[in-house]
């Protein structure tokens, strides 16, 4: 994650343990998990278990989290350094609030979850991964031209691997294409954990 410090990267957590209708978020909540999302050089997403036996693993971003320089982009941004204060990470670097960034891009007539704002920007959402999808593989179709290219005139064992590693590429997003536009990633983690569950530490 380091390695991509030049963009701003994506969090999100969930959480247990507080009742946000009767509870501040002074000294309660917990994390359960959390997103992060490092932008469209990756074609994946990082899932932090924190729940259970993995209780504690949170902490080990907590140089990461602290540093000023990294840019992070939240949903609701004081709710989420609450929280992880409650773990002893004092969260810097702040990149931008979704909630706050949604407000100025459109009103919405309920609320600013990230799930109404998800589902009243699906359309919108759908056709910037299918964008992306289709120049990212034009990209790799590119890179492999021009390193089968290299290997007419000169044969050598890094452009032979460079080779093999876009036409991986290249096949899983042309194999995941559907998944990556598709795909209800939200749903995913209801079923992971049970929509109706009581999940307990």
């Amino acid at each position: 994650m380091r390695m991509l410090k030049r963009q701003s990267h994506a969090w999100d957590t969930e959480t247990i343990d507080i009742d946000l209708k009767t509870e501040t978020l002074l000294g309660k909540g917990k994390i359960i998990c959390a997103f992060v999302f490092c932008g469209q050089d990756l074609d994946f997403g990082l899932f932090i278990d924190n729940f259970g036996q993995n209780k504690g693993l949170i902490n080990i971003f907590q140089d990461y989290l602290e540093d000023y320089n990294q840019k992070k982009i939240w949903h609701n941004y004081g709710f989420d350094r609450h929280i992880l204060y409650n773990h002893n990470i004092n969260v810097q670097g702040f990149g931008g609030v979704t909630m706050h960034m949604a407000r100025l891009l459109a009103q919405y007539p309920l609320e600013y979850s990230l799930s109404v704002i998800t589902k009243n920007l699906q359309v919108q959402i759908q056709q910037n991964k299918k964008e992306y999808l289709i120049q990212n593989m034009k990209n790799l179709q590119a890179k492999i031209e021009e390193t089968q290219n290299i290997l007419e005139i000169n044969q050598n064992d890094e452009a032979f691997k460079d080779l093999e590693f876009y036409k991986i590429c290249l096949k899983k997003l042309e194999k995941n294409q559907k998944y990556f536009t598709e795909q209800n990633h939200k749903d995913d983690i209801k079923k992971l954990f049970g929509q109706k569950k009581k999940l307990k530490n």
